[in-house]
């Protein structure tokens, strides 16, 4: 691990970058806790009627990861603006024309790759195909191991209900993490793309949480500084593990900031860390 300190500077915007993506979470978390509540209730009530299982609408829970990754985006450009204006005070790093959008389809005009937007808008497909597959096989499963109470008569329809929202309960903490490092992944990916083929941002400075919870993957990596446009960049880019919380620090072309590019102990190709778990990039 090669020690360095952050600026006042870049402490408060890290700190605003981490309350943004809080919110992020745990707003989109707190959406997708209401559709899958609805969906345990709407099997209760099916089954009151027709006393078969059917399987509930969960056909919402796609605009709920389309929300969330354009709320995670455009939090993600408003802390990269900032960080742009606040890296280097004698120039406006990074300048943007086009500002924010205001429709979910033309965030792709933020990035010079404009194959970038649909490229998220299938990977939210792939996760809503996952969560409401996982999500469905767990409602049904936790009902049929209370219809016999039900047809019996020793469970109300109201305890069922109560019971079913156990389904979603042990379904919490997955959401949670995949929200989390998603978040994590993308902050991370926009900062690179907003940054990309500017002079001014000459690398990036890998910046770990440094508590009991830093795992070897990211402890390896802290303090190591990877060049725009390498490989090495694209391979190291946090998240590097699920509920990852290592982040990017752009460094301007500054004497300090050339002088940790030359530092032999940042260099990410004479370092050896440790590998990723296999299969990462390609999840």
């Amino acid at each position: 691990m090669v020690p360095f300190k952050l600026t006042p500077e870049q402490k408060r915007i890290l700190e605003k970058k981490f309350s943004r993506q809080h919110r992020v979470v745990q707003k989109s978390s707190k959406r997708m806790e209401d559709l899958m509540l609805a969906a345990a209730e709407e099997i209760i009530s099916n089954w009151n009627e027709t006393k078969r299982y059917k399987a509930p609408d969960l056909s919402g829970m796609a605009k709920v990861s389309e929300g969330f990754y354009y709320d995670l985006l455009t939090e993600a450009v408003r802390t990269c603006k900032e960080e742009g204006q606040k890296t280097d005070p004698r120039k406006r790093l990074a300048k943007d024309p086009l500002g924010l959008p205001r429709t979910l389809r033309s965030m792709a005009q933020i990035f010079r790759n404009k194959k970038y937007w649909p490229k998220i808008m299938k990977r939210s497909k792939m996760m809503t195909k996952r969560l409401r597959e996982s999500y469905l096989k767990k409602l049904q499963t936790h009902f049929e191991k209370l219809m016999p109470q039900l047809l019996r008569g020793d469970l109300s329809p109201l305890e069922a209900k109560k019971k079913m929202v156990d389904a979603w309960q042990t379904s919490r903490s997955r959401v949670e993490t995949i929200f989390r490092t998603e978040t994590t992944t993308y902050f991370s990916k926009t900062q690179v793309a907003y940054f990309d083929s500017d002079p001014d941002i000459i690398g990036f400075l890998f910046d770990s949480i440094r508590d009991v919870s830093r795992t070897d993957i990211c402890r390896s990596r802290h303090g190591l500084v990877y060049r725009p446009g390498t490989t090495l960049l694209t391979e190291n880019c946090p998240a590097c593990h699920y509920k990852c919380r290592s982040h990017l620090i752009a460094l301007a072309d500054t004497p300090e900031n050339r002088l940790l590019l030359l530092d032999p102990r940042r260099d990410p190709s004479k370092v050896k860390v440790v590998p990723l778990m296999k299969g990462w990039r390609a999840a």
